[in-house]
């Protein structure tokens, strides 16, 4: 019953009333503007301090010094010359903090506890607000008409850009808010505040300007106070974790995995006609594609140039090598001195591995395997249909630790007892080296999309899917991990 109500002192809003009721009782709260959090500078919060020195104070040359922290952990200082500094303290209290620059201004900032950690405020000046959002979407601008310029012999770039949004909204509502006003959702930040993914229907966003004019002018619009800004989307953002540790070398050519934002199909298709012209024309090659109603994937074959246009493009939301995976532990006992015991129920619910397969006959798994079979590689003979086989051991030791859970109590106690059933599809092979490899030239989602429609179709008692894939770790650096991995993204469409 409470839920229907706003808050308590509002008892006749309920929240069947229509949106445009609800946000004039303050749906969208006002708000200081949330600047960085204390804790993570030096850190992942150093570009909205940068942001906030060189919008709101501007200290242009703050984007090519670092900040540091002093060994009490009070000030945060950044500094150039004797000419060009500036530094914040924060009171003993923890309540406030002071900025002061070398050219004599001094301006308090709020200090707020939140979840372990001091987060920083300023009260926004809605006239401020306006010009320097203003300021943000020309550059936005700018940087788009030569992007347009730079690619037009090939496709016709989207104006794509972040929504960063301090408080938690309701998606449906802030979607009609930007709706509107000529701008699209593409990906909304999975807890609703954060970075929202969004392209311009109208590129020079007339309406959008409007109504950020009234809003600074007047009461108007409120949505405005759950709005923190308009960022870009550096190139540096959709570097994968495999590229950061392995960064691409000028005289390399390899076959890279790279997401391209889930637009409409009509945007999305233009786009993608677009793009395979240009990575044609640059020497590339596509050698496959997925494109589900969640995500659409390429894997291509790229040299240095043009890696970094394919980064230069808002439309491309990550790029990455091939996943890699690595078994760092594996356990030896006598097979003799240990107790099977015997097969699982046979309603018993399933888990498909989707891995380099099983070793025929081991004799922990034997007695539990359901099925195995291959996703035989398109490209080479390095997986085929008939060999749904292990070769290299991963697969057999994931499948244990599938079927057993804690493997170490099951050895101390001298005792295994299978109680599901364990089905095998084979996506990696032994490489060179003799580890466990995917094919580069082949999605990895791909393969698990035609294992789990096998597996789904033949047996459907199988209703976990387990993909071992050790240190990839490939969340989008804009959300801080938050946005759902593409993998589990399919395993969610396909069930």
């Amino acid at each position: 019953m409470a839920e229907r109500y706003k808050h308590l002192i509002l008892p006749f809003i309920p929240r069947e009333f229509p949106s445009k009721i609800r946000r004039r009782w303050g749906v969208y709260k006002k708000k200081e503007m949330y600047l960085f959090s204390w804790d993570n500078v030096p850190g992942i919060d150093s570009d909205k301090l940068s942001k906030y020195l060189k919008d709101y104070h501007d200290i242009s040359w703050v984007e090519s010094e670092e900040f540091n922290k002093s060994d009490d952990g009070k000030t945060i200082r950044i500094y150039r010359d004797e000419n060009s500094s500036a530094e914040i303290t924060v009171d003993e209290a923890e309540e406030n903090a002071t900025l002061k620059i070398s050219d004599g201004g001094i301006h308090n900032l709020t200090v707020k506890k939140e979840n372990g950690k001091l987060n920083i405020y300023k009260e926004r000046d809605k006239d401020e607000f306006y010009k320097t959002e203003m300021q943000a979407f020309n550059e936005l601008q700018r940087k788009h008409k030569t992007r347009k310029r730079k690619y037009e012999k090939y496709l016709d770039p989207n104006l794509i850009f972040k929504i960063g949004i301090n408080q938690t909204v309701s998606e449906d509502d802030f979607r009609a808010e930007l709706g509107r006003m000529g701008v699209k959702v593409i990906s909304p930040s999975p807890g609703k505040k954060g970075y929202w993914v969004v392209f311009a229907e109208d590129e020079d966003l007339k309406e959008f300007e409007r109504k950020l004019k009234d809003h600074a002018q007047s009461d108007r619009y409120s949505f405005f106070n759950a709005v923190d800004g308009i960022f870009d989307i550096p190139p540096n953002e959709k570097i994968g974790d495999y590229l950061q540790e392995e960064p691409f070398r000028d005289d390399e050519y390899s076959y890279l995995t790279v997401e391209i934002w889930r637009m409409d199909d009509v945007k999305l298709g233009k786009f993608l006609k677009g793009f395979e012209k240009l990575i044609k024309s640059k020497g590339g090659e596509i050698v496959d594609e997925l494109i589900t109603k969640n995500f659409c994937l390429w894997r291509m074959g790229v040299g240095k140039q043009l890696y970094e246009d394919i980064l230069s493009l808002r439309e491309v939301a990550h790029v990455n090598r091939p996943p890699r995976t690595k078994l760092e532990i594996a356990l030896n006992s006598d097979i003799e001195e240990l107790t099977i015991d015997g097969n699982p129920p046979d309603d018993a619910t399933g888990i498909l591995v989707v891995d380099s397969g099983i070793l025929p006959g081991h004799p922990l798994l034997g007695d539990a395997v359901g099925d195995t079979f291959a996703v035989a590689t398109r490209y080479s003979t390095k997986i085929s249909d008939d060999q749904p086989y292990d070769d290299v051991g991963h697969g057999t030791q994931v499948a244990g630790v599938a079927l057993y859970g804690d493997v170490h109590k099951c050895i101390d106690d001298k005792s295994f007892n299978p109680e599901i059933w364990v089905f095998s599809a084979k996506v990696m092979f032994k490489d060179e080296d003799g580890n466990a490899a995917y094919d580069e030239k082949e999605l990895l989602e791909h393969q698990l999309d035609d294992a789990v429609r096998r597996v789904v179709s033949d047996y459907p008692n199988c209703k976990v899917i387990n993909l071992s894939l050790g240190n990839y770790d490939d969340g989008m650096r804009m959300y801080k991990g938050k946005r759902q991995f593409n993998l589990a993204s399919l395993v969610d469409e396909l069930s």
